[in-house]
């Protein structure tokens, strides 16, 4: 099998960040993320997730309870400041309900982080696939 010359091809994907600051999801996508052998940082607040972002992160997922009264000057700074060329892509884990709708509506959360929005809950057996799509991408 040939192989690629130093350099070329797609680069390894960096570590997921990720904000859930209530009940164990962080735990339950670091244990999915962890059998796909995928690296990742849990931050405790939003203005720590905009502090890690970086130019080798590769994934963000958030928890929609993390923007009830929340700033999102931190992160909306990060991601505006990336390079053109960037796309950083950001996962939103919605609850299901009007309340969750609303919140994100409000919000105008794929207009203000350019964002992909998925439902929950998450879950234990293969709801990682969200990220299977973007490590492959």
């Amino acid at each position: 099998m040939p192989t690629v010359p130093e350099g070329f091809g797609a680069p390894e994907a960096g570590p997921a960040l990720i904000l859930a600051p209530t009940g164990r999801d962080a735990e339950t996508v670091q244990i999915l993320l962890g059998r796909e052998d995928i690296g990742c940082q849990v931050c405790p607040t939003l203005q720590a997730l905009g502090s890690a972002i970086g130019s080798d992160t590769g994934v963000v997922l958030i928890v929609d309870e993390a923007f009830v009264r929340a700033d999102l000057a931190s992160l909306t700074e990060k991601i505006a400041a990336q390079p053109p060329w960037s796309d950083l892509p950001l996962i939103v884990l919605t609850r299901s309900g009007p309340a969750a709708r609303r919140l994100v509506a409000e919000l105008n959360l794929p207009k203000v982080l350019g964002n992909v929005i998925f439902s929950r809950p998450v879950a234990k057996d293969g709801s990682g696939r969200p990220i299977d799509r973007w490590n492959c991408a």
